[in-house]
């Protein structure tokens, strides 16, 4: 494995498929910046990223790895588990767009998507609530200027804009399914995530008590009741101590 390279190729792959930055980074909902810093060689994509970028370029992951396989399964082809398990797994939060709001999203993605890390930052801020990572992709079967937003591969919204429309208004209909669906969007991994940080900054808080006393079922279960009721859940530290105490 040449991680090393995987710059290079990737910069080969994307000038391939005559892509540049800028679409290579809307296709996988993230910043031009992050892409040129993978081909700089100054980051690595994470897996899920990776797998998406092969399948973005028209590559195996194989290939951006730069591995070479001695094991072929019996078609003659690579197999590579990576995409498999990629099409297996549904996304939590998607946003998928018509060709024609291109436009929109790519402007978007030049300002590095501010707006959404606003929202993200909002929903902290006033709830305690940790937003997944959101995939933004085209979709050629969608209308031109249609777009869907997708729960676990689920419609949770769907609509047309006009020509002239901004990424705030996809913003907007974000905002709507985030609110109404972030019980279900507040997955094992979120919450793993959300005790990291509390055991980082409260060691003591969590130490002995995560898994041990309180399982991240039953903390998942409890966040997603609170959310149900309305209530904020920025108070994972009592949260904990009053499940550690029953």
């Amino acid at each position: 494995m040449e991680l090393a390279g995987l710059g290079v190729r990737l910069v080969e792959a994307r000038q391939t498929k005559r892509m540049t930055q800028e679409e290579l980074a809307v296709k996988l909902g993230v910043t031009a910046q992050a892409v040129s810093k993978w081909e700089r060689g100054a980051g690595l994509p994470d897996v899920a990223l990776l797998a998406s970028a092969a399948e973005v370029l028209g590559v195996s992951v194989d290939y951006l790895l730069g591995i070479t396989l001695e094991n072929i399964s019996e078609n003659g082809r690579s197999n590579d588990m990576a995409e498999i398990m990629k099409l297996m797994l549904a996304e939590p939060l998607s946003l998928q767009f018509g060709i024609g709001l291109f436009p929109a999203v790519s402007k978007a993605n030049q300002d590095g998507f501010l707006q959404i890390q606003e929202l993200r930052k909002r929903y902290a801020q006033e709830k305690g609530w940790l937003i997944p990572v959101i995939r933004i992709r085209d979709e050629t079967r969608l209308g031109e200027y249609e777009f869907q937003i997708l729960v676990y591969e689920e419609v949770a919204e769907s609509g047309s804009l006009s020509k002239e429309a901004d990424f705030e208004e996809l913003i907007l209909a974000l905002d709507r399914v985030i609110s109404s669906h972030y019980a279900r969007l507040l997955n094992r991994q979120v919450v793993k995530r959300l005790v990291d940080y509390v055991r980082m900054r409260y060691p003591a808080a969590v130490e002995g008590v995560v898994p041990e006393k309180v399982s991240y079922q039953k903390l998942q279960t409890e966040l997603r009741k609170r959310v149900q009721e309305g209530k904020s859940i920025r108070n994972l530290l009592e949260i904990l101590e009053v499940l550690e105490g029953e």
